[in-house]
């Protein structure tokens, strides 16, 4: 029988992030964390897609779809979090 690569490596990788998560959520300070990893995640998003658009060579709308959809998310990720952190 021949192993793959992939099947060797995937469950480990599920069983670290699991184990990551679950040691995240049971911190004491884990809604403060998760605000402040969602919080530069959507600045991300947002500084990406801006950057993404800027630099493209096409004007058009549908073709700068993705970039004007990661803006949205990340301006609305940011916003969510920080009126989140704020409250």
């Amino acid at each position: 029988m021949k192993i793959n690569k992939v099947s060797v490596i995937i469950p480990p990788l599920i069983a670290l992030t699991v184990y990551c998560a679950h040691q995240v959520y049971n911190a004491p300070y884990s809604e403060i964390i998760i605000d402040y990893i969602a919080f530069f995640a959507g600045i991300f998003l947002a500084i990406e897609a801006i950057y993404t658009i800027v630099l493209s060579n096409n004007i058009v709308w549908p073709h700068q779809l993705s970039g004007l959809l990661r803006l949205a998310i990340g301006t609305c990720i940011f916003s969510i979090h920080t009126l989140q952190f704020i409250r």
